[in-house]
């Protein structure tokens, strides 16, 4: 089970991501996996102790992903932003060489790659495919966010919330776009907070736009987490949908319905609400 420091990404990333990395050590996930020399999957096998100006930490290799790695080394950390790797931690690591030969761990991202048991296979072929992609434009690149959100490895999950993020300002985000964004909102099958984080990101890249999307899924929306959130997102982008949305929400005799009540109540006036006939 990830620390609760190792999942504040999903907390932070939207935030962070919406100021494309300005002023912070941290860079895109996808950057630093196409740029490393080397990228392996390791396990920790010690703690770390201190080295130089940084520290120094023993890791196993349990799989290479670009350029080889002897089967245990040490990896070397340096500078104001280091991650703080426990003894058993499954990272991927994007390392390159010191000058002396040793294996230089750079920290970039800003937390460290976990890759959860099982998921080893499908997050290697997802780093392979990224480092062999050929750069994309903005709108097949935002394409390519999208579907990465439903894929299997969490890496890649992350990754396509980065793309989406950091191009949504950068390409039309189209009704189709939205569709394929939304539309797993309304799959049982999808975690929870999957289907949160499809809400966070839509509300980024698109604002009213998404707000009318989700007021057409609402009715269909299942669980109180989910349509709280999709009653929240509709409140702050109003829209004649949204408000029509969040009215029918509310007459409904449930918790949700009265939030949505609440919502409807603090939104200002409607555009020409009032104004004589």
């Amino acid at each position: 089970m990830p620390r609760p420091e190792r999942l504040a990404w999903v907390a932070c990333l939207v935030v962070g991501l919406a100021h494309a990395h300005l002023g912070t050590p941290w860079k895109p996930v996808a950057e630093v996996l196409r740029s490393a020399p080397s990228v392996a999957l390791v396990e920790v096998t010690g703690p770390a102790t201190p080295a130089g100006v940084g520290v120094e930490q023993p890791v196993k290799r349990l799989l290479d992903l670009a350029a080889p790695t002897p089967p245990a080394f040490v990896i070397y950390q340096e500078g104001a932003h280091q991650h703080a790797l426990a003894v058993g931690d499954r990272v991927l690591l994007p390392l390159t060489r010191t000058p002396a030969g040793g294996w230089r761990y750079g920290a970039d991202t800003r937390a460290p790659l976990d890759v959860p048991r099982g998921q080893e296979r499908p997050t290697a072929a997802f780093v392979r495919s990224l480092r062999a992609e050929a750069p994309l434009e903005p709108g097949p690149a935002l394409d390519r966010g999208i579907a990465l959100l439903g894929h299997p490895a969490p890496l890649a999950r992350q990754v396509g919330v980065e793309l989406l993020v950091a191009l949504g300002a950068q390409a039309p985000v189209t009704p189709d776009r939205l569709d394929r964004l939304l539309d797993p909102l309304n799959d049982p099958a999808e975690p929870l907070d999957d289907r949160l984080q499809r809400l966070r990101v839509a509300e980024i890249i698109a604002g009213a736009a998404a707000a009318d999307a989700v007021a057409a899924r609402l009715p269909r929306l299942a669980g109180d987490r989910l349509r709280l959130a999709a009653a929240g997102l509709m409140a702050r982008h109003p829209t004649p949908a949204g408000r029509r949305a969040l009215a029918a929400c509310a007459d409904e005799a449930r918790g949700v319905g009265a939030r949505c009540g609440r919502l409807l109540g603090s939104l200002p006036p409607a555009p020409g609400a009032g104004a004589a006939p």
